[in-house]
């Protein structure tokens, strides 16, 4: 064997042991460093974690850790969340409310927000009936129609005080109008919306679960009997303290049969 070829492979030999040494030296660090955090923190690090680089490693801590980690440190969702109560003492008040007339047209209709109340449920019913056969002629003129079912009668100022009064909502008179522009013919009676119906627009419920969220109630309705009209449905609503009263947020229909 040549002299050159023995000094290259020398050389060779003398690099790969430097590499071994820089290797060794760097399993030492992380060994060390490894050790140093499992001894204060219970697990075991990522190796080259701290560079920004996920390549390996072992979490030594148990299930039970994990969940105290996590009861310590909640993630901002989870504090967003509302604390939910069934409120079952509640249910006898809330269904007697839901079952006054003056109230039941509220959950015969669907709404996302006040504004969105189908007022024909709400004033489609005996008092507000016409019974002057005058005013009920007079309609017939006006309209160009005979009237094969009652008709009802609703002043804007009437239906401004009952929808402000049961949602909290201090109405317009241009907005009550785009309401009842929905179901309802305005005739310069009175100033006065007209609708007809032959319907009994009245369903009794009984409530099953009410859900306190914040300052609100989410109440889970269905029908009491299963004879005439019927509704089922989740309506929301609001405590106005100041007043001592429920107020009519929102309400979604499962089921529904009227008339």
């Amino acid at each position: 064997m040549h002299k050159g070829e023995i000094m290259e492979r020398f050389i060779k030999a003398v690099k790969v042991l430097k590499i071994l040494g820089i290797l060794i030296v760097v399993g030492v660090i992380f060994y060390v460093t490894d050790y140093v955090i499992y001894r204060k923190t219970g697990n075991s690090i990522v190796f080259f974690k701290s560079a920004g680089i996920e390549i390996g490693g072992v979490n030594t801590s148990s299930p039970e850790d994990a969940s105290m980690e996590e009861e310590k440190e909640p993630s901002s969702d989870e504090e967003k969340i509302e604390q939910v109560e069934n409120k079952i003492e509640e249910i006898p008040e809330i269904t007697n409310f839901l079952n006054d007339k003056e109230n039941n047209g509220f959950i015969l209709s669907v709404y996302k927000e006040p504004k969105e109340i189908e007022p024909y449920y709400i004033f489609a019913r005996q008092e507000y009936a016409v019974k002057d056969d005058a005013i009920i002629k007079q309609y017939e003129n006006l309209t160009n129609t005979e009237l094969t079912a009652s008709l009802y009668r609703v002043s804007i100022d009437k239906a401004i005080e009952v929808i402000s009064n049961k949602t909290g909502v201090d109405f317009s008179k241009e907005d009550i109008r785009d309401m009842m522009v929905q179901s309802f013919q305005y005739l310069p009676l009175e100033d006065s919306y007209y609708t007809r119906s032959s319907n009994d627009l009245y369903a009794k419920v009984k409530c099953t679960k009410i859900e306190e969220v914040g300052d609100r109630r989410v109440v889970t309705y269905e029908p009491e009997g299963k004879n005439g009209n019927y509704v089922k449905g989740v309506v929301t609503l609001k405590r106005d303290d100041s007043k001592d009263k429920w107020l009519f947020v929102s309400n979604k229909i499962i089921d529904k049969n009227i008339g």
